[in-house]
């Protein structure tokens, strides 16, 4: 397995981990949340020139980072989004998927 695969895991262990703080196992398996970032993290979209072949759970972090388009390279920039995600601290991760969360299932 390649460093992105391990890092994309790792990523999708963090949302999840992040989850089941927030709402609690019973809320997360209720609302099959585990089913929506999987199809997401690993579903390219298509998409039109610069987010084409980009995964949507990895662009809505992007921007809950606030972090601009500057690597034209899909794999690259997933990469550097990947590795900001994971080298932030837990309370901003939490927050970050919490956003995300909220904006996709409601509060």
């Amino acid at each position: 397995m390649t460093d992105s695969g391990v890092k994309k895991i790792e990523f999708l262990y963090q949302i999840f981990k992040s989850a089941i703080d927030k709402l609690g196992v019973e809320k997360v398996i209720k609302r099959k949340v585990g089913l929506w970032p999987i199809i997401a993290g690993f579903k390219s979209l298509p998409r039109k020139e610069p987010l084409k072949d980009t995964f949507e759970i990895i662009e809505r972090v992007r921007k809950a980072m606030g972090r601009e388009i500057t690597e034209t390279d899909p794999a690259k920039r997933e990469y550097e989004i990947v590795s900001g995600f994971l080298n932030l601290p837990d309370s901003e991760k939490q927050k970050i998927v919490e956003n995300l969360f909220s904006e996709k299932y409601g509060g």
